[in-house]
């Protein structure tokens, strides 16, 4: 167990998984494959026991540049800002994670040159994108593969009228019941 998930994430080694206690984590920067689960209160025994929604893992910001999953987090940038971004990261994944109330100067999702990025049922709910540049709620740049599934984008704003909620520039993917 550990205090800063960033030192464990250093220290670990590929493919280690994590469980994230309910409470308030730092911007974190994940370079070798790993999973993430957040929503634990601790007295869990299994996966299954968890409760994201009662214990929540709050996330503030995520650069993420390998194969990695995250699942059951919420994110809630601080007021300056904040994003979550895949940079030419193979199959990485937010599963179940929400994000609300969030400010970002660009995208709240950014994925650059990634291949199989995916969201599955996820929502963003109360958020703004493009504070200081017209953008998406979720952008997708030169990735191969892209999947949206099941998410869910509710009373959120872009800074530019017309701007899309979902941006795909030079990628190829899918959204479906989004």
């Amino acid at each position: 167990a550990s205090n800063d998930l960033q030192i464990a994430l250093e220290r670990s080694p590929s493919g280690s998984v994590f469980w994230c206690a309910k409470g308030n984590y730092k911007k974190i920067r994940i370079v070798k494959p790993c999973e993430i689960y957040g929503g634990f209160d601790g007295n869990e025994a299994s996966l299954e026991e968890r409760d994201w929604a009662a214990n929540r893992s709050v996330f503030s910001s995520v650069e993420i540049s390998s194969d990695a999953l995250i699942d059951g987090v919420t994110f809630a940038f601080p007021p300056e800002g904040g994003e979550v971004s895949f940079n030419n990261a193979d199959n990485p994944t937010l599963k179940n994670c929400r994000f609300s109330k969030t400010v970002s100067a660009g995208p709240a999702i950014l994925s650059d040159g990634c291949s199989s990025p995916s969201l599955i049922n996820c929502a963003l709910i109360d958020c703004r994108a493009g504070a200081s540049r017209p953008s998406p709620l979720i952008l997708f740049r030169s990735c191969r593969n892209a999947l949206i599934l099941n998410c869910t984008v509710a009373n959120s704003k872009l800074s530019q009228a017309g701007s899309p909620a979902i941006g795909f520039r030079d990628s190829t993917g899918e959204v479906h019941n989004s």
